[in-house]
């Protein structure tokens, strides 16, 4: 009997470890939904930080649901609406961030119904 508990251990530590990898196995490193980094940036062929966000994550653009405008932020400063990416640069972007409607209220007050997207310029 303790030796088929001790196997039994075994098994489940094994399977433990061997899913807790995430990536499936490939290696790959999970992509952040809500972060488009420097990295994925650069692999686009985008002009502007509109583009960059509508060949990589669209759904920030219009969140499911949603009907609002979402705000955007650029260094902490609030922009506007979604047209201002287009004035963004796509050399001068570091990360492109969605905030959900509740973490951009927290963080800037009313009027994020449908979320923000903050982008980081370098600097």
């Amino acid at each position: 009997m303790n030796r088929r508990m001790a196997l039994g251990l075994i098994v489940i530590a094994s399977v433990a470890c061997a899913s807790g990898g995430g990536g499936g196995g490939t290696g790959a490193p999970r992509r952040n939904p809500e972060l488009i980094t420097r990295a994925e940036i650069e692999a686009t062929d985008a002009l502007t930080a509109l583009e960059v966000v509508q060949q990589l994550r669209p759904t920030f653009l219009r969140p499911p649901g949603q009907s609002d405008p979402v705000v955007v932020y650029v260094d902490g400063a609030r922009r506007g609406n979604i047209s201002e990416l287009r004035s963004l640069q796509r050399a001068t972007l570091e990360q492109i961030r969605y905030i959900n409607a509740n973490d951009a209220t927290l963080r800037w007050g009313t009027g994020h119904r449908s979320g923000a997207i903050e982008v980081t310029t370098r600097r």
